[in-house]
């Protein structure tokens, strides 16, 4: 299910290159979801998260979550990056002011993604394991 994830997600990086556009909400879609089928993929394959104490648990997916946030916010950059260098246009689709701006918004991010992670580990599904 992962790999096919994957090849979606480059599919839609592909599709996404050719678009002359520069909007923030599409950049930052595919951002976030590559962050998280890269942190996903990660801890999924050096740690059973399911099987792990609650405390142990908790740590872990909250550490996961503030990766997936600054991982998106440094994603989106790269990407914004790369799409202004492959279309150089005169003008470019994503200033250099608009990525400074992103990159400011890293410590919210990543607090948001620690927030996130830490209350999936809370939910429900966990606890039957």
């Amino acid at each position: 299910m992962r790999r096919w994830l994957n090849i979606l997600t480059g599919v839609w990086v592909l599709g996404w290159l050719g678009i002359e556009d520069n909007g923030v909400w599409g950049v930052a879609t595919l951002g976030v979801c590559i962050s998280a089928l890269s942190v996903i993929g990660w801890l999924s394959t050096r740690y059973p998260v399911a099987s792990l104490p609650t405390k142990q648990r908790l740590l872990l997916m909250g550490l996961g979550g503030v990766l997936w946030g600054s991982g998106a916010v440094l994603v989106i950059v790269g990407l914004m990056f790369f799409k202004t260098a492959w279309h150089a246009h005169l003008v470019p689709d994503y200033p250099t002011p608009m990525m400074l701006d992103m990159l400011a918004r890293l410590p919210v991010w990543a607090l948001v993604g620690g927030l996130l992670g830490f209350g999936i580990s809370l939910l429900p599904f966990y606890e039957s394991a």
